[in-house]
């Protein structure tokens, strides 16, 4: 909180002061949970620690004037899911000119214990807000995005790998190597995740 209070005494209403996460030492840290936090937590792609995009607004430890918040008008309960509703809020923000600064001193655990499993779910719910997300701010539509290969082989072979069927066997077959502490190259982890995205997004658009 320290930290915090420090930073905002250098700026104006509009300052939003980030501080730093990492993963709760008491959780064991497998090698799925160290990919996702590369993909939750992504302060290293952060460009300018003076100038932090609205993209990085981890609610997980952040700060903002109340007076800005409310006049940016809180998040929006019309999200199905806790999902994407911060980075929304996050864009109405800095369309006020909102100022996002990182200080790493502000340092907090994130004590969120996941599995590869359980979050496939999340992954789902992620792709349907996604689709909420873009009606909204069409601006950010590669959120709910994604190709479908055109090259009859590939498309034969992702069908085949990656259908109802086999994905929750591969899901499977995951968690029981990330319990024993076998990394996996991303491209598994990315592959499946992407699959339930897609099904969140499909899901949303049918509705």
């Amino acid at each position: 909180m320290a930290e915090h209070f420090e930073s905002h005494k250098k700026g104006g209403e509009n300052l939003t002061v980030l501080g730093y996460m990492e993963w709760d030492p008491r959780i064991k840290l497998t090698p799925f949970r160290k990919y996702i936090a590369n993909y939750h937590l992504a302060y290293p792609r952060i460009k300018d620690e003076n100038n932090v995009e609205f993209g990085f607004f981890y609610t997980g430890n952040i700060s903002a004037y109340k007076s800005f918040l409310i006049k940016g008008g809180f998040f929006d309960e019309t999200f199905p899911y806790a999902a994407y509703e911060d980075t929304e809020f996050s864009y109405r923000l800095h369309k006020m000119g909102m100022k996002m600064i990182l200080n790493k001193k502000a340092f907090a655990y994130h004590n969120h214990p996941i599995d590869f499993k359980s979050y496939q779910k999340t992954v789902i719910n992620r792709g349907e807000s996604a689709v909420v997300l873009v009606q909204k701010v069409p601006v950010l539509k590669r959120k709910a995005s994604y190709k479908e290969t055109k090259n009859p082989f590939r498309y034969f072979f992702k069908k085949t790998i990656l259908n109802d069927f086999s994905v929750p066997v591969l899901v499977n077959i995951i968690c029981f190597l990330d319990k024993l502490m076998v990394p996996l190259p991303n491209i598994f982890y990315s592959k499946i995740m992407d699959y339930h995205r897609v099904k969140g997004i499909k899901q949303a658009n049918e509705k």
